[in-house]
C-alpha cells in the first residue's frame, strides 16, 4: 500500500488487522484502537506545522 503513495501523503490504516504490526512503517500511521487516533492526529498536525507552505 504504501509504495503506491506519491510523496507526501501519508495513510492511516487501523482496527484489529494492524494490532499484530510491532514495527512502524514510514508513512503509515496505525490506529489499532480508536484512543490511538488522536496520537496519529497530532502527529500529522506536528509534522504538517513544521513543513512549509509552498
Amino acid at each position: 500500500m504504501r509504495i503506491t503513495l506519491f510523496d507526501g501523503q501519508a495513510a492511516w490504516r487501523g482496527g484489529h488487522g494492524v494490532k499484530p504490526i510491532r514495527k512502524p512503517i514510514d508513512g503509515v500511521c496505525l490506529v489499532p484502537e480508536f484512543k490511538d487516533l488522536f496520537d496519529c492526529l497530532s502527529g500529522w498536525r506536528s509534522a504538517k506545522e513544521s513543513k512549509p507552505a509552498v
